[in-house]
């Protein structure tokens, strides 16, 4: 299955020792994401599948087994002999279509892959800074399509303020985020305390899902504004052939606050290095509010893969984080009944023309030549035998007379 499940909790997430999270009716842990307001631990010998994205720390206890990712945005990410196996998703392959021309023996076809989307969002909250105190905070949503494929089922999620609301960019009201529309929602809060909160957006089309996610912080009673930061990961292909490829990832990180970041990083779990910074325009090894900065990373795939790209920054003494995620299909290879691979013929063997040798004149007779002399001989004999015994018969009648 292809179906996304995020599961939200304001504060800790606890599991209690031996605890087991099972996934039924085709569910993926790679498509299964844990968004923890604080802290996330795992009591001893539990089995968990899905993505924990914890605001705080994470602690794994004793013999705790991780199908999928463990990530901390500020706080240790703390391990006690634990398993923990990157979740990947298993694309099903598209059932076979009648073309109307029937596969030669030979040949190992493979059913066109479907196109992954590629969603992006970003947040940005007004005011960033409630110095005087409480009071209201609005957040502006931006969606953008950023892959080849319009987009259905589009859904925007905060989970401090719940009611985030579409407001306009739907151009042809065909409820599709297409690749030229730029989609905007906004949600207002009051808030307290300074507070960190995370947004999902994610779209669907041809069978598989995107996600993103974007995270903001506003300070409350204090007189500095916090950072902010963006990322957006796109690969060089969306689909390679059945033997895999070369992949290109593109990080487009900015800096859509309103002070500047330093100690800019960029890292992805499944390519590296990331390198490269073709945006700092002044060198002084700061994101300024006016620039972009500019990553990639080149890997060789396999198989179907989703990775993660985290960007980083900080300023006034807090760290802003994003992530960017994006899959890459590899296309499936199909096995059709009667149709042999290549590795399955068995190559004709080459038979040696025959030797020829110089032939002796033809100074005999043939065959059937042989059976007409044989024929002449017994003639010749007969006749002889006959003109044989009629002389006797003669010289005896003559002695009669």
């Amino acid at each position: 299955s292809s179906a996304v499940f995020i599961f939200q909790t304001a504060s800790t997430l606890i599991t209690a020792a031996g605890s087991s999270i099972a996934l039924i009716n085709g569910a993926q842990a790679c498509n299964v994401f844990w968004q923890v307001g604080s802290s996330a631990t795992l009591g001893t010998n539990t089995t968990f599948k899905g993505n924990i994205l914890a605001m705080a720390s994470i602690t794994l206890n004793a013999n705790v087994n991780v199908a999928g990712r463990v990530l901390a945005r500020t706080g240790a990410v703390t391990l006690d002999t634990n398993t923990i196996t990157k979740a990947t998703c298993v694309v099903p392959p598209a059932s076979p279509t009648d073309s109307g021309s029937t596969p030669t023996p030979g040949s190992n076809p493979a059913l066109p892959a479907p196109i992954p989307p590629l969603i992006s969002i970003k947040k940005i909250p007004t005011p960033l800074a409630l110095s005087a105190g409480a009071g209201l905070v609005t957040y502006d949503y931006t969606v953008l399509n950023i892959g080849t494929v319009a987009m259905s089922n589009v859904t925007v999620v905060d989970d401090k303020c719940v009611s985030v609301t579409f407001i306009a960019g739907d151009t042809n009201s065909d409820s599709k985020l297409d690749l030229s529309e730029t989609w905007k929602y906004n949600c207002t809060h009051t808030l307290s305390q300074t507070t960190t909160n995370t947004v999902t957006a994610h779209g669907q089309a041809n069978g598989l899902t995107a996600v993103d996610t974007a995270s903001a912080t506003v300070v409350v009673s204090a007189p500095f504004s916090p950072p902010l930061i963006h990322l957006i990961k796109k690969p060089s292909v969306f689909v390679l052939p059945l033997v895999g490829g070369i992949v290109t990832y593109t990080y487009t990180v900015t800096n859509p606050g309103v002070v500047a970041l330093s100690n800019v990083s960029v890292v992805d779990d499944k390519c590296s290095p990331v390198s490269g910074n073709s945006g700092d325009v002044n060198s002084n090894n700061m994101l300024d509010v006016s620039e972009t900065w500019v990553h990639t990373c080149e890997t060789n795939l396999t198989a179907t893969t989703t990775n993660t790209g985290t960007a980083e920054g900080s300023a006034n003494g807090l760290t802003a984080i994003d992530f960017s995620l994006a899959t890459v299909v590899v296309t499936p290879p199909v096995t059709i009944p009667g149709i042999l691979t290549p590795s399955e013929v068995t190559p004709p063997v080459a038979t040696p023309p025959a030797t020829t040798y110089p032939k002796l004149p033809n100074a005999g007779i043939n065959s059937s030549d042989k059976n007409n002399m044989m024929w002449n001989v017994v003639s010749l004999a007969s006749i002889l035998a006959a003109l044989g015994i009629f002389s006797i018969i003669r010289k005896n009648i003559n002695k009669t007379n």
